[in-house]
């Protein structure tokens, strides 16, 4: 095919000295290499490899650069740098021709040449591009498959590697704007998951940009450029990993909060914008019996006849336990209670015959104009699946029945404003309860408790917390804690060595409380004062690897709260007690309260100070009220105990004048 190129022969020694000197020697490739003398071989290799192509057909030509490209790539020889050292050898090959006289007689076949060679070597990398993300997108395919966009996008990937490693360009179809993913953004579900109007918008048009990429890099591809298909492929595969990226973030962080996210959607409800529920009787029951498969079947059915009954951007639902939550706008009730009553019959009619029942609830979602929590939210579902007494459907929807609900919200509300104004006036006091050690009677650390200042007395705040935890102000009131007990720090000094504070599950998520975490760590640890944190047995073995994180990279010790109750992994225990994240067992009250009137009780707490004592961890009673309980728990060798028998929780300066060493 260059036969002509043949008569270069007399200069490649010229050119490849060049090419040593200037290139691999002097050069960033020089990096490449480990001695003078490996530099010497790739060059006398690549001359040959030159000389070798000159007069070979287009099929050898491909056969042999695809080769090389291969083993380039398995280098780690970036196409830049390949094309690089091409580039370098046309031009002194044209420097040649140009000063023999000859330019005008090769300079087409020489361009020729190695223009087909950048093509086939772009060809290469792309293959080889395809290839390290193909594994990629098929792992992330098999774990999002419930997410649309994300299950749109990795396939459509599948089917345009396939194509690029068939040669098949027919498999990548032009989508145009119409396509899936696109038709999602623009739905209500879209909206639920990403609240933010400038996200939101910004991911629509780096998806737009996308398609036009696409286009684009399949008109390249049609035309064999792939020196251009190549640069666009490199764009295309950072886009879509960019936007799945974000899509997968924004979907790990929509799971986390489902629950507010699908409520602040409810908000600005008309008077055909219905919420509905759809509990299936027995759901976890029958998903334990026959897998995970029969529920993502069933709930897979019930969204599809929802989708094609109701408009498809005007729905959008939630999945629970046992129950699927929706919301539909626009829709006359009498029109939603035909699709509700069809998809009962459809579902309730399974193939295997096993028996399911389904009742149904749907409410006007004016009520959700208002700030609505999920507390709140489930109160009303209750408060109408009371009204709907034994009807299998019922929609409420009437004047009198949307009274009702808002006498409930509005009562809820105010209880919430209420705890709120409660933690803005400061109206909050720490307490301090001793722990004591059962064989010395001496005290050997204090559990800080939250007080409510309540007509001029301090009262316990359980019912305050509550609605704080509702209201999505928990976080704030762990900060104030941990405010107030540093001011303490000096004065507690004198009186133990140990300092147990309760905070929440969702605050150990807090960046902002972490901050506060490490203050007050130093802080206590300045008057050589250990902080603890407590939580409860289900948290720990929900959070076990946040749990472990705090431990390891915060230095924060952790004792596990109302342990005895739960279900808890012994296992998972171990490991904790191994890694020394948690120190101390604290046995819930109610063990503590029956132990003197129940043998299986006295089993459990003498099973739990055994299995402590093995994994090297202290244990505290709770809820200690008389002499006979110590004795008791002395006997099953429990370390400590904290309880009205010793002192109830008190205030700072009582705790001072009591305990002061």
């Amino acid at each position: 095919m260059f036969e002509r190129l043949k008569e270069l022969n007399p200069y490649a020694e010229e050119v490849f000295a060049n090419f040593y000197s200037k290139i691999l020697k002097r050069g960033h490739l020089s990096k490449f290499f480990k001695s003078e003398e490996q530099i010497r071989n790739l060059c006398s290799k690549q001359k040959k490899n030159i000389l070798d192509s000159f007069g070979e057909n287009e099929e050898e030509l491909r056969e042999r650069y695809s080769r090389l490209s291969e083993l380039h790539i398995k280098l780690g020889l970036s196409y830049s740098d390949y094309i690089e050292a091409f580039n370098f050898l046309q031009d002194e090959f044209t420097k040649v021709l140009s000063r023999e006289g000859r330019l005008q007689e090769l300079i087409e076949d020489l361009h020729t040449y190695f223009e087909n060679i950048r093509h086939i070597t772009a060809y290469g990398y792309q293959s080889a591009l395809i290839k390290g993300n193909k594994s990629y997108f098929e792992s992330l395919k098999q774990a999002k498959v419930e997410f649309k966009p994300l299950a749109y996008l990795y396939n459509r990937m599948e089917q345009d590697m396939k194509g690029i490693e068939t040669g098949d360009i027919g498999l990548m179809e032009k989508q145009g704007y119409s396509c899936p993913v696109c038709e999602w953004f623009s739905s209500l579900e879209a909206k639920m998951m990403i609240p933010d109007k400038n996200i939101h918008e910004e991911l629509i048009n780096i998806h737009l940009q996308t398609h036009t990429i696409y286009d684009s890099l399949k008109y390249y591809l049609e035309k064999k450029l792939f020196i251009q298909s190549y640069q666009l492929r490199q764009l295309f595969i950072n886009n879509v990993l960019f936007s799945t990226s974000k899509l997968e973030s924004i979907y790990s962080s929509f799971k986390e909060e489902e629950d507010d996210r699908f409520l602040r959607l409810l908000r600005n409800s008309g008077e055909k914008d219905f919420v509905f529920s759809i509990k299936i009787d027995n759901l976890p029951l029958l998903t334990e019996l026959y897998g995970k498969n029969f529920k993502i079947s069933l709930t897979g059915k019930a969204k599809k006849i929802l989708e094609d009954k109701l408009l498809k951007n005007n729905f959008v639902t939630i999945f629970k336990n046992d129950e699927i939550v929706g919301f539909v706008k626009d829709m006359p009730p009498e029109e939603l209670s035909g699709v509700l009553e069809y998809l009962k019959k459809d579902i309730e009619q399974t193939e295997d015959g096993e028996p399911l029942k389904l009742k149904i609830i749907a409410f006007n979602a004016m009520f959700c104009n208002e700030p609505c929590y999920p507390k709140k939210f489930e109160k009303v579902k209750t408060f109408i699946r009371g009204e709907a007494k034994d009807r299998e459907l019922y929609i409420a929807y009437i004047k009198e029945d949307i009274e009702k609900i808002k006498g409930i919200l509005q009562s809820e509300t105010q209880k919430n404003r209420y705890a709120i104004s409660i933690l803005e006036k400061d109206r909050l006091e720490i307490f301090f309860q001793p722990v004591m050690g059962l064989r010395t009677g001496k005290i050997y650390d204090v559990e800080a408790l939250v007080r409510l200042k309540e007509n001029g007395k301090y009262i316990s705040a359980y019912m305050f917390i509550d609605q704080l935890y509702e209201a999505g102000h928990i976080t704030e009131l762990d900060i104030k804690i941990f405010e107030k007990i540093l001011k303490y720090s000096n004065r507690l000094k004198g009186i133990t060595k140990r300092v147990f504070i309760n905070i929440s599950p969702i605050s150990l998520k807090s960046q902002e409380l972490r901050e506060y975490l490490k203050k007050a760590i130093m802080r206590f640890k300045d008057d050589d004062i250990s902080l603890y944190i407590e939580i409860t047995e289900q948290v720990v073995f929900e959070n076990v690897d946040i749990v472990k994180y705090l431990s390891s990279y915060y230095g924060i010790n952790f004792a596990v709260d109302d342990f005895g109750t739960g279900y808890s992994s012994l296992k998972t225990l171990a490991d904790l007690a191994e890694a020394e994240a948690i120190s101390h067992l604290k046995i819930d009250g109610s063990l503590t309260k029956r132990i003197l009137e129940s043998e299986e009780i006295y089993k459990i707490v003498k099973s739990i100070s055994s299995m402590a004592k093995s994994l090297g961890l202290k244990t505290v009673a709770e809820f200690v009220e008389n002499e006979k309980m110590v004795k008791t728990l002395l006997e099953l060798e429990i370390d400590y105990g904290q309880g009205f028998y010793y002192s109830p929780a008190l205030p700072i300066d009582e705790l001072v004048q009591k305990y002061q060493q």
